[in-house]
């Protein structure tokens, strides 16, 4: 990592977000749909604001970058892959994995329809290759007219 990445991380650290509106309106919608809130989804929103709105910033480059600062060597969210989902989506992963129905999926057969299919009634359309054009005119363009130079004129 560069001097410059180090410094982005330092402003983002450093960043008040607590006096930024636009990202407490979000984060507010962010809370009220969960009920839990650990400090890596706040971190998370946090990393997401500052690279829409202030300056780019990898996530990813930042937790490594915070884990070698800090001497820690636990693993972070995103070297674990392991990304924290809402309690729903664990619920219908559980569905899923037991093959449970799921609450609210309308269930489609995997078929056709047993009715057989009605005779079509309407002609297809010509191609555009296929299409007759009005006879022409045998006589060629005067333009194209043959000369008579047999000398009959004199």
């Amino acid at each position: 990592m560069d001097d410059r990445e180090h410094a982005t991380y330092r402003r983002f650290e450093e960043y008040d977000f607590s006096a930024n509106a636009d990202y407490n309106a979000g984060f507010d919608v962010i809370r009220a749909e969960r009920a839990e809130m650990s400090p890596e989804l706040v971190t998370m929103a946090q990393a997401y604001y500052y690279d829409q709105h202030v300056e780019p910033l990898n996530y990813a480059s930042y937790l490594s970058w915070k884990q070698e600062c800090s001497g820690d060597s636990r693993p972070t969210a995103v070297e674990k892959d392991s990304v924290p989902y809402p309690a729903s989506f664990s619920e219908i992963v559980a569905l899923i994995q037991s093959g449970k129905a799921i609450p609210g999926i309308k269930m489609i057969p995997d078929r056709l329809a047993d009715v057989t299919p009605d005779q079509s009634s309407l002609q297809a359309p010509q191609k555009p290759w296929d299409v007759t054009l009005p006879p022409t005119s045998r006589e060629p363009p005067p333009w194209m007219a043959v000369k008579d130079t047999s000398g009959d004129d004199e």
